[in-house]
């Protein structure tokens, strides 16, 4: 056994040569030391934080994803495949991307999150800060044979409260929504946006109101003239 054999990682496994230290793997597997068998589908454990990414807490323009068994390759790749949140579940749509993944380690893996939904439009305040991006993640070494999927939601945690492992979001009934940001209801821009709404509340109510007396005194003035003529007609 020549000394660079004996210097690379479990002699590659038997799956391999050893060149300068480095292994040079067969066909068909992988890692460095040529362990991972890429007709096998790599393990994945976790997504991020428990499958939650807090855009209120960092920016989510990545999540990791935990596992074991990936493989340093340009045909390691995330197949994300887009879902729908609820209240009480989520539906999976029929948008999926395959994109390539960045390799952290052997058990740590990056996938982007700016595919898993169209980028957000300015629209009613309160659906833009209820919007969330959900997705079903899964891993692959060769860019075909893909792991287990695993739930991501990337959601403002000071919109929404959700579940990363059964996939939902309630939101929270202790905030309000203002030029579609979400606030605590102890802060101002809640009171004004109060102050706001019973305004324009009360400003319609008085509308109607006149509205309705103006109608009124059209339809007197109108039964009036009737009477005037029907006199005359007796005259």
């Amino acid at each position: 056994m020549s000394i660079t054999s004996v210097i690379c990682p479990a002699d590659c496994n038997g799956h391999g040569t050893c060149v300068n230290g480095l292994c040079e793997c067969a066909p068909g597997y992988g890692s460095t030391d040529c362990s991972v068998d890429l007709a096998e589908a790599p393990e994945v454990f976790i997504a991020h934080n428990g499958g939650l990414c807090d855009v209120s807490e960092e920016p989510c323009l990545v999540i990791n994803i935990q596992g074991s068994n990936f493989v340093e390759s340009d045909d390691l790749t995330c197949h994300i495949n887009t879902i729908t949140i609820r209240t009480d579940g989520f539906d999976v749509s029929e948008d999926v991307y395959t994109v390539p993944a960045t390799f952290l380690s052997y058990e740590v893996v990056q996938c982007p999150t700016d595919v898993t939904s169209s980028r957000r439009r300015r629209r009613d305040a309160e659906e833009v800060a209820n919007q969330k991006q959900g997705s079903l993640v899964s891993i692959s070494n060769d860019g075909t044979l893909t792991s287990y999927e695993l739930i991501v939601i990337v959601y403002n945690s000071r919109c929404d409260v959700c579940n990363g492992t059964d996939g939902y979001c309630v939101q929270r009934d202790d905030i309000c929504i203002v030029d579609g940001e979400c606030y605590e209801l102890s802060d101002p821009k809640c009171k004004d946006n109060t102050y706001i709404i019973v305004g324009a509340v009360v400003g319609s109510t008085l509308f109607v109101l006149i509205l309705i007396i103006i109608i009124i005194s059209v339809i007197c003035i109108k039964k009036k003239k009737k009477t005037k003529i029907g006199d005359y007609d007796r005259d």
